[in-house]
């Protein structure tokens, strides 16, 4: 073999290197976008559910609150916080 046949060789082995280099970037970058929507959809559901939790702890606390301020319309206050956190759980689980 003489030197140019052996410099072409070299140099069609660096451009096929440099493709698939390239076609591994792709693929890494496409799989990375995809595991990304998916980290960012659970932490989107994980943040409407802590949302949700804050809402029911809000509504419990002041059920609460009227049951220790009113002795007179402790049945009432009893249905608005079970209404309260039945309304709150559902925040919670709704899509």
């Amino acid at each position: 073999m003489d030197q140019h046949t052996i410099t072409l060789i070299r140099d069609l082995l660096i451009i096929v290197f440099v493709l698939f280099a390239f076609f591994l970037l792709l693929i890494s970058t496409f799989l990375w976008v995809k595991i990304y929507k998916k980290i960012n959809k659970i932490f989107i559901h994980v943040d409407n559910a802590k949302n949700g939790i804050n809402d029911v702890v809000k509504s419990v606390n002041t059920s609460k609150n009227l049951f220790n301020n009113s002795s007179s319309i402790k049945s009432v206050a009893g249905a608005f916080g079970f209404g309260a956190i039945l309304l709150g759980f559902s925040r919670i689980f709704k899509k």
